[in-house]
């Protein structure tokens, strides 16, 4: 499950962010990265809590979109949270504030994508697998490679709503 939040909007203040957490806070002793593993398949679940509809971009993965569900955002700021937006949870805890079934795709989104649009009030859901590119094979083994996905949106992904991804052997 990934958060996307957005902290004084309409603020001098204004900021963005995953999961809580600021993508560059030099304070921040451990990072968030999100660990993969090279052939797995993973569901992720995008929250979105802001206004915006954010085009969320992977780096070297592709996915399919599975669909989407209608959230009762204010219901799920209300229990989880806190300064920074709401943090990452186990995507169990998302069904008590699910207001629909999942939502079928349009067909403009059938097949590989490397870019989804995360709608306001709606958790969209896309399937990955982590397949390795030649370049994660030094000497014939498979290597661990860093990677990010972010918001397409430049001001977006400049204001931290980004995070590292770490795919493993």
């Amino acid at each position: 499950m990934i958060t996307l939040n957005e902290v004084g909007a309409d603020t001098p203040a204004w900021e963005l962010n995953l999961n809580a957490r600021p993508y560059g806070d030099p304070d921040d002793p451990a990072p968030k990265i999100e660990q993969l593993t090279w052939q797995n398949v993973e569901d992720w679940y995008f929250v979105n809590t802001t206004g915006d509809t954010h085009p969320m971009h992977t780096h070297l993965f592709t996915f399919t979109v599975v669909g989407r569900y209608n959230l009762d955002v204010n219901g799920l700021v209300t229990a989880y949270g806190g300064p920074n937006g709401v943090p990452q949870l186990d995507a169990a805890q998302l069904t008590p504030f699910l207001t629909s079934g999942l939502i079928a795709p349009p067909p403009e989104e059938m097949g590989l994508k490397d870019t989804v649009k995360t709608n306001p009030g709606q958790v969209t859901v896309v399937r990955a697998k982590f397949i390795p590119p030649t370049t994660a094979f030094a000497g014939g083994q498979l290597t661990t490679q860093k990677y990010v996905h972010h918001c397409h949106i430049v001001e977006h992904e400049d204001n931290d709503m980004m995070e590292r991804v770490l795919v493993q052997p």
